[in-house]
């Protein structure tokens, strides 16, 4: 029997030993185990090639478009590179085999665009994954203003939610707020949280050995901070917390990362000469396990827009896999999660953030129940493995 081709569209996509997030090429990989000649499109951002090239990852085909991106880019800029990968995607889709299924990975909306070209000129059909909501994040935040594009993106919005076959969440808040504001079907629409891979991130029992391989004080209880360091991320407010923990020497902050507010941060950080706060540079998804293995809680952060709360990110999952209760600076749905779990917080209030961590810091034996939540939260609700199955169930169901 021919194998159905499905084609993964995200311009963000990242190789095994890459910086981004791997939930697309784990889904991916799954696919393919359970029977999909799987091929994915993507741009180069977290590929170290400046040629178009075709790579294979297990069973997977990867298609690298030469289409630069990365968190240091001006507005335009970016908005120039989701414009050529759209280009040079639409080129490459007509170069392709029969598509059974298109599966677009946003942000950024234009990867919706292309799949709703390809529905209208060839009745492909497509799944609509959605991270972060486009065009409201960036409009809610300041950063989009011109009238005209801001509308522009909306009907581009419409017609790519009201062609999906499914409109994919990455969180429940994205969920509610789609029928919610968008008046969109709760029919049309499934929640697959991001997730992690519990097989890959796992909590030790080797933490001091860590510690020391990555030149860590032993006796630290250490909030870690690990993804992007951007408008959106808010770490000054991170950094604003710390302050009030300073008297407490052995609590330590580290950030591991990098962004267009890194200088800020670093400088902010030089001026307060917080004793007690670390910066790490960006290391890649594999590198980074140890680190959040060694680390006590983990750290999600937002700059105060409450749309953010919508969000799903990365790191999230990985935190809770490896046994990390987690801090979340912003009310939402991982708050919700985390507290029926009682692994965690979400509030947008220090003075609500600051007493969890004390009760954490000071209580080996609620810290030790935080940690085991955390882990089956992680098992019961979030292995990517199961989520991708899951999705694999819906594609040709309709």
């Amino acid at each position: 029997m021919t194998k159905k081709h499905l084609v993964l569209l995200h311009q963000h996509f990242s190789p095994p030993d890459g910086f981004g997030n791997n939930r697309s090429l784990e889904l991916a990989t799954q696919w393919a185990k359970e029977g999909y000649q799987v091929t994915v499109v993507c741009g180069a951002g977290n590929f170290s090639i400046k040629t178009s090239q075709c790579l294979v990852f297990d069973t997977i085909t990867v298609l690298v478009l030469p289409v630069d991106y990365h968190h240091f880019m001006r507005f335009y800029k970016r908005i120039w590179s989701f414009l050529r990968f759209v280009f040079l995607a639409n080129k490459k889709l007509n170069t392709l085999p029969a598509i059974d299924l298109l599966y677009a990975v946003s942000t950024p909306l234009t990867v919706g665009w292309l799949a709703l070209r390809r529905f209208k000129q060839y009745q492909t059909p497509y799944f609509f994954e959605i991270g972060d909501l486009w065009p409201d994040v960036p409009i809610d935040m300041g950063i989009l203003k011109n009238g005209w594009l801001k509308n522009y993106l909306y009907k581009i919005e419409a017609n790519v939610y009201q062609h999906a076959s499914k409109i994919i969440c990455l969180s429940p808040g994205i969920q509610d707020y789609l029928i919610h504001h968008k008046k969109i079907s709760a029919t049309s629409i499934v929640t697959s949280v991001n997730g992690s891979n519990v097989d890959v991130f796992r909590p030790t029992e080797e933490k001091d050995k860590i510690r020391k391989q990555l030149g860590l004080p032993q006796d630290a209880f250490i909030l870690l901070y690990a993804g992007t360091i951007g408008k959106a991320n808010g770490i000054e407010r991170i950094v604003e917390l710390s302050s009030y923990l300073a008297p407490y020497t052995s609590i330590y902050f580290y950030f591991i990362g990098d962004g267009n507010d890194a200088d800020k941060i670093k400088k902010l950080l030089q001026n307060k000469e917080h004793p007690s706060i670390k910066w790490i540079p960006p290391v890649s998804k594999k590198e980074v396990i140890p680190w959040i293995q060694a680390a006590d809680i983990g750290i999600v952060s937002y700059t105060h827009v409450p749309i953010l709360g919508t969000n799903s990110a990365n790191k999230f999952y990985d935190y809770l896999a490896c046994g990390l209760p987690v801090i979340v600076n912003l009310k939402g749905w991982q708050g919700e999660w985390l507290k029926e779990y009682d692994c965690g917080i979400g509030s947008d209030a220090p003075e609500d953030l600051i007493p969890f961590i004390l009760d954490l810091y000071q209580s080996k034996e609620h810290y030790h129940t935080a940690s085991q939540n955390a882990r089956r939260l992680a098992e019961e609700r979030f292995h990517r493995p199961m989520l991708a199955s899951q999705l694999a169930a819906l594609f040709f169901s309709r």
